[in-house]
């Protein structure tokens, strides 16, 4: 009665609920008493409903399973829960199951949080990527500019005679490789 994880103990054959804690109703939004003899498939959302029968083959197949669900509160809200459910054997000869669950809200929240966060992170990155490279764009590209108008004003200064031929191919080398 007092763990912090809903507990119930239910009928395997029908699936109704014999007993639960405290948590477990609370969780739910039920009183401990109203919870008696409910069937424990409406304690779950349909997307989670749906997969009961795979639920219970594998209960069966290992006498216990765990999972994460989403399960419904009496006023049809919905949470996600972890579920772990084991066979025991009672004295009458009834197979019982043992249920707990924990209601995992808080750990999607935070999961969600990261995941928008690492997003957000990937966009600045990305957005910081384009900034350096328009940056390395422009500030290169005004550079090379100025390189080659200041190539080509030595060469207009440089006389046009044999002398000065090699040191005017070696601007017009340095021009193409400017471009």
């Amino acid at each position: 009665e007092h763990t912090h994880w809903g507990m119930a103990i239910g009928n395997l054959k029908d699936l109704t609920i014999k007993l639960a804690n405290p948590a477990y109703a609370s969780m739910h939004g039920y009183s401990v008493e109203e919870l008696h003899g409910i069937k424990a498939d409406c304690l779950y959302a349909p997307e989670s409903r749906a997969n009961l029968p795979y639920y219970v083959e594998c209960l069966h197949k290992d006498g216990r399973h765990s999972f994460e669900c989403v399960r419904l509160r009496k006023d049809g809200s919905a949470f996600p829960a972890i579920v772990d459910i084991a066979i025991v054997d009672g004295v009458d000869g009834q197979t019982t199951i043992i249920v707990s669950v924990k209601d995992i809200t808080a750990r999607k929240q935070a999961e969600r949080q990261l995941r928008d966060l690492y997003a957000h992170l990937q966009t600045v990155r990305e957005e910081e990527k384009a900034s350096i490279a328009r940056e390395i764009h422009d500030d290169l590209g005004g550079t090379l500019t100025a390189l080659k108008m200041e190539s080509y004003r030595l060469a207009e200064k440089l006389p046009a005679d044999e002398k000065a031929a090699p040191l005017l191919e070696h601007i017009e080398t340095m021009a193409k490789l400017i471009d």
